[in-house]
């Protein structure tokens, strides 16, 4: 038996063109919604892959907008066993805030992007450096 569709091929191409449309319009609005925790999510991966590659270990919480405004919180940083070259025991920040104005940026007008930044009950451990012998003349 042979069926025959009456739909001409033209009807068909507009039937699935309205279907891509309206996936896409879909998948755009998704991402505009939820463009932050994305952005975020992939900025920690990123950061955890450059610390593991450098031999550091670093936890860290973010928040904000990236538009005005960023947080980072419960910062934790500190080398791996194998990393003598990094000159930080230890790194632990609470609160990190940077309130800035990219429009300002585009603007081209480089003293009025940044308007605070803010670090709250920071501590910082230095490894100590050998002295070197002072040369004698």
């Amino acid at each position: 038996m042979l069926v025959v569709s009456l739909m001409s091929p033209k009807r068909k191409r507009l039937r699935w063109l309205r279907y891509l449309f309206g996936g896409l319009t879909v998948a755009v609005l998704l991402l505009v919604v939820f463009y932050q925790p994305i952005l975020f999510g992939l900025t920690e991966f990123v950061v955890q892959q450059v610390a593991r590659s450098q031999k550091f270990t670093i936890r860290f919480k973010i928040h904000g907008s990236v538009f005005s405004s960023l947080l980072i919180q419960d910062l934790h940083l500190e080398p791996l066993p194998a990393n003598h070259t990094l000159p930080i025991e230890k790194l632990d920040v609470r609160r990190f805030l940077a309130r800035y104005s990219l429009l300002s940026l585009l603007q081209q007008k480089p003293d009025e992007v940044v308007r605070l930044i803010e670090l709250k009950d920071v501590n910082l451990v230095v490894r100590p450096t050998p002295t070197a012998p002072s040369p004698t003349v």
